[in-house]
């Protein structure tokens, strides 16, 4: 687990008195527009039943560690910006916690996640309050204001203990998913399900309900899935029964696929390509097929795509003097269409630029919207 994780952790309490602190959570510490902010679950500052619900800033306790098994060291809080008790969070402002090893500005804010996302959060629990503990987890679903995690490989539910009972403490705790070398929080823990904490699931509060209060911008982490999981997805998932039984299934669009290959090939050739693009076209249909439903860009795509294959029909469609000029209009058609997609979407290496625009070309050789013939 990175090591800023565990570094921008912090524990929550209320003080009741000089040596009396109750209500003990977690935290994360944030850095939003130059200033140092604390975001928890409303409970943790509240009360569960709302009854520390008159505190005040200096009541409440924040304290951090250099390493799991040192010191606490408090930081002082300056402000309670804003809270929702309907969605579980406070916006604390807070003094600089001065962790000089700590790279606040490379902890990034995200949203659009996607489930099955791997993420990690790290908090103090009641029965351990000295000692901050890193866990990792999974995203089980996503609705509109919250979203669900379950935990992997660990169980809240040890020696006897109920689980809800273990995981007491853990509530504010920041909910991280780490990209490369890129972490990006999406939210903080709410609460186990159930009294038993139920196959170890809990809520979470996505960062985006505090997009109100904080200044620097969040980032799209569906857009980094979406090339991630299609450079990841293109194995030859398929095989050529697959292209037999495809172009049983299409005969018209593998007649049309095959006679444009006959113009560019001599015939041996024209028939081994063309299997080898239908495969390649069956692979990426699948992948696609599997992101579709994650990704608001995938949507975006196919939206541009369909108003440019008008051009196609318009422009690029026309009998050719040999296969040379059909292998370059081809070439063209693939080049156009790569830069026009360009924009969409944030890969400096253009792979997947250049695959996509090969899907589609293939698609419209397919459908005759990208159509030649030799004079």
């Amino acid at each position: 687990m990175p090591r800023r994780i565990q570094q921008c952790c912090a524990r929550t309490s209320i003080k009741i008195s000089d040596d009396d602190f109750a209500n003990q959570g977690s935290g994360v510490i944030v850095l939003d527009g130059g200033s140092f902010y604390l975001i928890t679950a409303h409970h943790c500052i509240f009360g569960e039943n709302n009854e520390y619900c008159g505190v005040t800033a200096d009541k409440i306790c924040v304290e951090i560690q250099d390493n799991y098994s040192s010191k606490f060291r408090r930081v002082n809080v300056l402000e309670i910006v804003e809270f929702c008790d309907n969605n579980d969070w406070v916006l604390l402002k807070i003094e600089d916690p001065c962790i000089s090893d700590c790279d606040f500005l490379r902890i990034y804010k995200g949203t659009r996640f996607i489930e099955e996302e791997n993420v990690r959060f790290c908090g103090y629990q009641n029965s351990n309050p000295n000692e901050y503990r890193p866990w990792g987890a999974k995203i089980l679903t996503i609705s509109k204001n919250q979203f669900k995690i379950t935990l992997e490989a660990k169980t809240f539910d040890q020696g006897g203990e109920d689980g809800a009972t273990l995981a007491k403490g853990l509530s504010g705790s920041g909910v991280f998913i780490l990209k490369g070398k890129e972490l990006y929080l999406i939210g903080i823990l709410k609460s186990v399900v159930g009294e038993k904490a139920l196959n170890d699931d809990l809520d979470c509060c996505p960062i985006t309900n505090l997009l109100e209060n904080l200044f620097d911008s969040f980032k799209d982490l569906s857009d980094i899935d979406f090339l991630e999981e299609y450079v990841e997805g293109l194995d030859q998932t398929k095989s050529e029964e697959d292209v037999k039984e495809w172009s049983k299934l299409n005969v018209d669009d593998f007649d049309n696929i095959i006679r444009k290959h006959r113009v560019l090939y001599p015939e041996a050739k024209a028939v081994r390509l063309t299997s080898e693009r239908i495969l390649e076209f069956l692979c990426q249909n699948e992948k696609l097929e599997n992101i579709r439903s994650k990704s608001e860009l995938i949507k975006s795509y196919e939206n541009t795509a369909t108003s440019f294959e008008k051009r196609v029909k318009e422009t690029y469609t026309r009998d050719v003097a040999d296969r040379n000029e059909a292998k370059e209009l081809i070439r063209q058609l693939e080049e156009d269409f790569a830069k026009h997609i360009k924009d969409m979407f944030n890969d400096n290496s253009n792979y997947l630029n250049t695959e996509l625009a090969r899907h589609k070309v293939t698609e419209w050789l397919m459908n005759c919207s990208f159509d030649f013939q030799e004079e």
